[in-house]
């Protein structure tokens, strides 16, 4: 690498975001101070009535003052749409750009503003194709070159990191589990026959993380307050005066209570409201006994990705641990009876540093190529970045992504969500998880324009029934084990079709619409996911849990429901009847 080259990797992550950069010279790799105090800077953003976007400390300063312009968590609404805030429309890529926007200038100052020959982003296993070409798209919006960007999934760089001391026989398995602020997150690896790291299971739960532990020492605080000082106790009502920043200003000891508490036996929690201040004390004891249920259900999660990958804990190599919330005394010591762990460095710039690890060696000439069914495995450096390609956007009046059902787009209103998913929630099945899918390589990545930084709303367009010529219904009647759809077998469609299920996973339900192509899959655990495609562009939904019908299956995301049986795909929101599409095929097998 030449004295003036360097490389640049970002963990965007859903609390915050962390980066790597090779130091000019020598080429070592070392995280980048991303604020004056931390390699951390929060994913946040705030958005302004003029359009500008703040990031980091600042956006949380500004929420402080206007609350309705703020964002903390970007990285969930990244499948949305719209989203509408401080009554501005933006698009997740515009957000998430001003956040790398900050990063590479961070980053640049290092290296007297030369940018980067290499920019690698991470990004969870689980996101499809056209997730991934949100995030890209954002960091091309931020001033970086499409063609020097490369994708990697955040276990496989964690993987890189942790081995990169060690030397692996071919079959090793290890786990990568990685609890973060919003989201954990755990996937089974293997080391495959030329060397590199294949994704055999993974798992995850969108709504599991150190933000939990937060909520609950806040409950727990309030919950003692109210014995001390029942009025200051009633200034954090919702509506009180002066509640909003009551509130955020006992996040913030909260959740510094719960980083001491990994250190120290003891924690002070200050409650302070406009006219009066009461200090409580909290014990690990006591902060262990409130998050127990939580860390359980991490556990569970590790055992179940181990079980889906067939591989009995005592044989793991080791479990690595990886975010922040994985230095709690108690995930530790949990996570310790299911396996071997491991932790190295600051579990929270692991996957950024790792990320470039694994870039280093996929563009060695002499590197192993990984054998992956993840298309954002690294590709030839001479055949191009791995930028996922866009088609042409079908509307001029702004950018938009391809809803999956009915002729709808919506609005995402923050702090009270109104909009569906137009691809796939980032929120998965557990189960769903067994590697990125090569079977929705099918579905059109649509990335948004540069447009100008207040995008006017996007406009509801009336609910449209099919009226297609030829529509034959089939239902279930033959056996269970004959599935009645065309192209579709057991797993769901068939040669690129449509939808189908990851690994080994079973269909329990496949149907075609005049406008969409349907299957709902059940995991080893016997949990169901629910995956969509809308025909016309390509855009694709994946839900949690759908729940089984007398007839057929209901599955909501973000307030809209999906229902589906042998009549017709039904899309409602709060009531309202979004979209209706008839039936063509339809098998049904759950029970």
């Amino acid at each position: 690498m030449s004295d003036d080259l360097w490389w640049l990797a970002i963990d965007f992550g859903t609390s915050n975001t962390a980066a790597a950069h090779t130091r000019a010279g020598d080429g070592t790799i070392h995280p980048v101070s991303l604020t004056h105090r931390s390699n951390l800077l929060p994913s946040a953003v705030f958005v302004r009535a003029d359009g500008e976007i703040l990031t980091g400390d600042a956006a949380q300063n500004a929420a402080a003052h206007h609350p309705d312009g703020f964002v903390p968590a970007p990285k969930r609404l990244i499948s949305q749409p719209f989203i509408r805030t401080g009554g501005v429309d933006m698009t997740p890529s515009q957000m998430i750009a001003a956040v790398l926007r900050s990063v590479l200038r961070r980053a640049a100052a290092l290296h007297n503003d030369v940018p980067p020959a290499r920019v690698v982003l991470t990004h969870p296993e689980a996101w499809s194709h056209a997730t991934v070409a949100v995030l890209v798209d954002a960091a091309s919006r931020a001033g970086m070159d499409p063609a020097a960007i490369t994708t990697v999934s955040e276990p496989r760089a964690a993987a890189y990191h942790y081995s990169r001391t060690a030397s692996l026989q071919v079959g090793t398995a290890l786990a990568v589990f990685d609890f973060g602020g919003g989201t954990a997150d755990v996937a089974v690896l293997r080391v495959s026959d030329s060397g590199a790291f294949d994704v055999v299971a993974a798992r995850g739960d969108n709504a599991l993380g150190g933000k939990n532990f937060d909520a609950l020492v806040r409950r727990w605080a309030l919950d003692h307050v109210a014995d001390r000082d029942p009025a200051l106790r009633a200034e954090f009502t919702d509506g009180a005066t002066g509640s909003i920043e009551a509130v955020r200003a006992l996040d913030d000891t909260a959740r510094a209570a719960k980083e001491v508490l990994s250190e120290t036996p003891s924690a002070t929690i200050a409650v302070t409201g406009g006219t009066s201040r009461t200090t409580l004390s909290m014990t690990r004891p006591e902060f262990d006994s409130l998050i127990t249920p939580q860390v359980e259900s991490a556990v569970n999660l590790v055992r179940a990705a181990l079980t889906d990958a067939r591989v009995a804990p005592g044989s793991l190599h080791a479990l690595y641990l990886t975010g922040g919330s994985s230095r709690i005394p108690l995930v530790h010591e949990q996570l310790s009876r299911v396996a071997q762990v491991a932790t190295l460095d600051d579990p929270k710039t692991v996957v950024a540093q790792g990320a470039l690890i694994a870039a280093r060696q996929m563009s060695s000439p002499h590197r192993n190529r990984m054998a992956s069914s993840d298309p954002a495995a690294f590709p030839d450096r001479e055949s191009g970045p791995n930028v996922p390609t866009p088609p042409t956007p079908k509307t001029s009046g702004g950018a938009r992504l391809g809803a999956i059902a009915g002729a709808v787009t919506a609005l995402v209103a923050v702090g009270a969500v109104v909009a569906w998913s137009s691809m796939r929630n980032d929120s998965v099945d557990p189960g769903t998880l067994a590697g990125a899918s090569t079977d929705i390589t099918t579905v059109t990545t649509m990335t948004v324009t540069e447009e100008a930084t207040t995008t006017p709303a996007p406009t509801t367009a009336g609910t449209t029934t099919s009226t297609r010529p030829t529509t034959t219904r089939t239902s279930a009647t033959p056996p269970r084990s004959v599935v009645t759809v065309a192209n579709a077998d057991t797993q769901g469609f068939v040669g690129g079709a449509g939808p189908r299920c990851n690994a080994d996973n079973e269909a329990v339900g496949i149907a075609r619409t005049a406008d969409s192509l349907i299957v709902v899959c059940r995991t080893g655990v016997d949990r169901l996911y629910y995956k969509g495609i809308r025909v016309d562009d390509g855009s694709g939904i994946e839900i949690d849990d759908p729940v089984a019908t007398a007839d057929g299956f209901r599955a909501t995301n973000a307030g809209v429901t999906y229902r589906f049986d042998d009549r017709a795909l039904l899309i409602t929101e709060g009531g309202s009847e979004l979209a209706r599409e008839p039936m063509v095929e339809f098998w049904w097998a759950y029970g």
